[in-house]
């Protein structure tokens, strides 16, 4: 295979790339199976370079291909998706920050029908090449594309409404990433339509927007609409840095109460405060919503904010995950309330915290820190050994800890890793 890319770019009068002829070398003799990933992330390919990589692709198939930054052009894009098309290379392909490709080359990629992850942030979407990507979204059969990341493709107002009305009846698609659109608080009412009319994506991306309150009100107003209650597949909602305050956690809390489906909540990097945390409360304490997890990272909480959720906690039984990290306002009195709480919880797997709320002159509190963690590893180690011997409950996620990690919460917008699922 080496031989062979090595002729053919003699052949074209091409330079080889360095980074192909690592990856080849370490490519099995004898592939069998799909390999892992083949990526050229930050080459130059031109549609000759393209034509080169040929050699690889009629000889290998890989789950996922990654062309981040490789200033495709419309030949080179047309090029790639016929050898998708043809040899059905990868099941996952990762375009962003081509933003060279125009409408022509876009809708050749668009028609590739063994793709199940395609991402696109950070390209030139034309009004016209998001009409390309929504017929086929829309289309019969439908496509197999189960994950669709377009992060930063100024996917708004009227563009957004297209993509909404698209996806109406689509029953692939299972996450959407829409983070870093400038999304405003009246997307809020498209959004409101996606999630009335579509009842299989699963993970809704919205991080880094400008949704504010009254954005997110109407995405709650959906979520607590009883057909979409029955119907949908919505567990997972992301809403880190939207500008939301304390007075859009009514609409939130009432969403979580009335909407079982919902296991998985990042409101991180939003100015919540206090008075957030005390809105929060009917739908975190008596296990009265079925959260899982709930991202609080950054969000201004101080010691009586600890103390107000560390109320919830004692009493709840679902969740699993909380992320309390980067609020340096949380000090000895809210480390206390959540240690008390901690040591009746018998669910939480993983607590995250700052070590910056331990006095480092104060043993007692550094061992309270300590405690938490061991009491997070006390009920994962239960929950195990539930699993393990077929007694537990139904409702216990069958995944806790660091086996499960909150992904939606940790992740920053430049580590949204393409193929990376819940």
């Amino acid at each position: 295979m080496l031989f062979s890319y090595r002729r053919t770019c003699q052949n074209l009068g091409i330079a080889t790339i360095s980074s192909v002829e690592r990856q080849i070398e370490r490519l099995p003799r004898a592939c069998c199976s799909r390999q892992e990933v083949f990526s050229v992330k930050g080459e130059r390919i031109s549609a000759a370079q393209m034509e080169a990589l040929e050699e690889i692709f009629r000889r290998v198939q890989f789950d996922a291909l990654d062309f981040e930054y490789t200033f495709l052009d419309d030949d080179a894009a047309i090029a790639l998706s016929e050898m998708l098309e043809f040899y059905e290379s990868a099941h996952k392909l990762n375009l962003s920050f081509n933003k060279q490709i125009t409408v022509r080359g876009w809708t050749d990629v668009f028609k590739s029908t063994s793709l199940h992850m395609l991402n696109l942030r950070y390209t030139s979407l034309s009004e016209k090449s998001l009409s390309a990507l929504c017929r086929v979204l829309r289309g019969t059969p439908q496509p197999v594309l189960g994950c669709l990341h377009l992060e930063n493709v100024n996917l708004y107002g009227k563009n957004l409404y297209s993509l909404v009305c698209a996806l109406k009846y689509n029953t692939v698609l299972k996450e959407l990433y829409l983070g870093e659109n400038t999304l405003q608080s009246g997307d809020g009412a498209h959004l409101y339509q996606l999630i009335m009319n579509n009842t299989a994506i699963q993970m809704l991306d919205l991080r880094n927007n400008n949704l504010g309150d009254a954005g997110i009100a109407k995405i709650c107003e959906a979520l607590r609409n009883p057909d979409v209650v029955k119907k949908t597949s919505l567990t997972a909602l992301v809403l880190w840095n939207n500008k939301i305050t304390a007075n859009g956690m009514d609409a939130v809390a009432a969403a979580l109460c009335e909407n079982s489906h919902l296991e998985t909540l990042n409101i991180g990097s939003n100015p919540l405060g206090e008075m957030g945390v005390q809105r929060l409360r009917p739908a975190l304490g008596g296990n009265v919503s079925n959260l899982h997890r709930i991202g609080l990272q950054s969000t201004q909480m101080n010691c009586q904010s600890a103390i107000l959720l560390a109320e919830c906690l004692a009493d709840n039984s679902t969740l699993i995950r909380v992320d309390l990290r980067d609020n340096p306002g949380i000090g000895s009195a809210g480390l206390l309330a959540l240690h008390s709480a901690m040591k009746i919880n018998r669910s939480i797997s993983l607590l995250n915290l700052d070590q910056s709320c331990i006095l480092a002159s104060n043993e007692d509190f550094r061992r309270y820190y300590e405690d938490i963690k061991h009491y997070c590893e006390r009920n994962k180690g239960a929950v195990q050994q539930k699993i393990e011997s077929g007694t537990a409950d139904a409702n216990i996620p069958s995944r806790t800890g660091s086996e499960e990690p909150m992904k939606e919460v940790e992740k920053q917008p430049d580590q949204a890793i393409p193929g990376k699922l819940l």
